[in-house]
C-alpha cells in the first residue's frame, strides 16, 4: 500500500511541474533516471511524452520491460530503457 501511495503523490507531482511549466499538449523529452519498474515513465509515454529510463538494477528493469511490452505499440515507441546507472554515457 506505501508504494502505491507513494506512486500516486510521484504522478500527482509530475502533473503539477509538468502543467505549471509547459503548455497543455507540448511534447517533452523526459529522463526517467532510476525508473524502478516503469510506472512514472510509462505514464509520461501515455501522455504523449518520449522517455528515455535509465535503471541500474536488472530485475527492476525487466519488470519494468514487462510492463511496456503489454503498452500498445504507440506507446512502446515512446519509451527507450536502458541498463544502467547513468555514469556511462558513451560521450567523450
Amino acid at each position: 500500500m506505501r508504494d502505491s501511495i507513494r506512486h500516486e503523490i510521484v504522478a500527482r507531482q509530475l502533473d503539477e511541474q509538468i502543467t505549471a511549466r509547459y503548455p497543455v499538449g507540448q511534447r517533452l523529452r523526459i529522463l526517467d533516471a532510476g525508473m524502478g519498474q516503469g510506472a512514472q515513465a510509462l505514464r509520461l509515454a501515455r501522455a504523449g511524452h518520449t522517455v528515455t529510463g535509465l535503471e541500474a538494477d536488472p530485475d527492476l528493469l525487466k519488470a519494468a520491460r514487462d510492463s511496456l511490452a503489454t503498452e500498445p505499440a504507440a506507446i512502446r515507441e515512446r519509451v527507450r530503457m536502458i541498463e544502467g546507472d547513468g555514469r556511462e554515457t558513451g560521450v567523450h
